[in-house]
């Protein structure tokens, strides 16, 4: 199986035009694209998904909707349809992504060589999603759940171990949903 290629960008997003196998992107801390999809419904919750106890970064915590790398040669809209039907089984059409922003990511983990500079561009995809558990996961995803928007920044403030830490993407996406 041939390894998962990654465009390579500059710290401002710019292509910099060649590719690089993900797990060289991680070791060497190259700066590439990321999604972030979070899915919110009509009763303002939001789903997450708790990540796998077998994933490289943030075993076992509380996560995103569904996110992921942006392969070579593909678009972050097309990314985040792919991403979402891959981790949570939900299919999306691009016009359902409403893009929110883009955030700078920096996380190095000291017990081995993994250094992630990643650009994410958050989308919101305001959609009635049940939650089949049999269905929506998969090797990547232990758990998912829907949390109001009160009760996430509750338990974020109280709780925050148990969280992947997207401090400045929930800040961020909060700010857009009160918003509108």
């Amino acid at each position: 199986m041939q390894p998962e290629l990654i465009d390579i960008v500059d710290q401002a997003g710019n292509p910099l035009g060649f590719s690089r196998p993900r797990d060289e992107v991680h070791k060497t801390g190259l700066w590439h694209k990321t999604v972030h999809i979070w899915v919110l419904n009509s009763k303002q919750q939001l789903l997450l998904q708790k990540r796998a106890a077998t994933k490289e970064s943030f075993p076992g915590l509380w996560d995103i909707s569904a996110a992921g790398h942006i392969s070579a040669g593909d678009t972050s809209v097309s990314a985040a349809c792919r991403e979402l039907l891959e981790e949570i089984g939900v299919c999306a059409t691009q016009q359902e992504l409403i893009y929110v922003c883009t955030i700078r990511g920096i996380y190095e983990d000291p017990s081995r060589p993994f250094i992630d500079h990643e650009l994410s561009d958050v989308f919101l995809v305001r959609k009635e999603i049940p939650i089949d558990k049999k269905t929506m996961l998969s090797e990547e995803v232990d758990d998912i759940q829907y949390f109001g928007i009160d009760e996430l920044k509750r338990k974020l403030a109280q709780t925050p171990h148990l969280f992947v830490p997207h401090h400045e993407a929930y800040k961020r996406l909060f700010a857009y949903i009160t918003s509108r």
